[in-house]
């Protein structure tokens, strides 16, 4: 799990007088495989943009689903092709294949 950071941005801008509103936002960034990934919203306050982060990473380390292999996919493309006419030359294919990098 990497480590983030709840940050708090602060700028100003012109109301709706014409004044000057100093606007917050609270957010987080991480370090995620060299890249760096920040989020900030102004309605958030910090334990909501800590909440957030913490999401954030539950989602990030979550396990990858299992991949699929060559024989998988080729059994899910002949079933998806049933009623393809060239289905034939797809099988002689698709077998050629699977005997060349395995399933």
């Amino acid at each position: 799990m990497s480590v983030g950071k709840v940050i708090r941005r602060v700028w100003s801008r012109r109301g709706p007088t014409g004044r000057k509103v100093r606007v917050v936002a609270h957010g987080f960034t991480v370090q995620i495989d060299g890249k760096h990934v920040k989020r900030c919203d102004a309605a958030w306050m910090e334990d909501q943009a800590r909440e957030e982060l913490l999401n954030f990473q539950r989602e990030r380390d979550k396990p990858k689903t299992k991949p699929i292999t060559l024989g998988d996919a080729a059994a899910r493309y002949e079933t998806a092709k049933a009623r393809k006419r060239s289905l034939g030359e797809d099988k002689r294919m698709l077998k050629c294949l699977t005997a060349h990098f395995g399933p």
